[in-house]
């Protein structure tokens, strides 16, 4: 089977719409031939990785148009963050961040003064 036809196939046995003598035909086909299977199975997984960041996103969508909508009612409100407050949240938020920078920041000024005692 060519690679695209496999794709197919394996997205409509997914979804149910082969009829039941298409489908007992693919899955002997499956039994039959490791490799395909193996394409099967790595396909069907990845369709449902897709449709697990799809959920989270219509997820997500939803949660920010119920927030737009309370906030716009005046239900709730934002709350601005003040002075220390900021700094906090920007450090959870960042720290992975700032602390990988930091390493390469102090790698690469430690190379190049070793580079230039060596080379004066």
């Amino acid at each position: 089977m060519e690679g695209n036809l496999l794709l197919d196939a394996v997205e409509r046995y997914r979804r149910g719409e082969m009829d039941e003598k298409e489908s007992l035909f693919f899955e002997e086909l499956r039994k039959n031939n490791s490799d395909i299977d193996q394409a099967a199975a790595e396909h069907m997984m990845f369709l449902q990785e897709i449709e697990k960041v799809s959920d989270r996103n219509n997820f997500r969508q939803a949660l920010n148009e119920v927030e737009s909508k309370l906030m716009a009612e005046g239900v709730i409100t934002q709350k601005n963050l003040e002075g220390q407050a900021k700094v906090s949240y920007m450090w959870g938020k960042y720290r992975r961040i700032i602390g990988v920078a930091a390493s390469i920041a102090g790698l690469v000024s430690i190379s190049t003064a070793t580079l230039v005692s060596y080379y004066s």
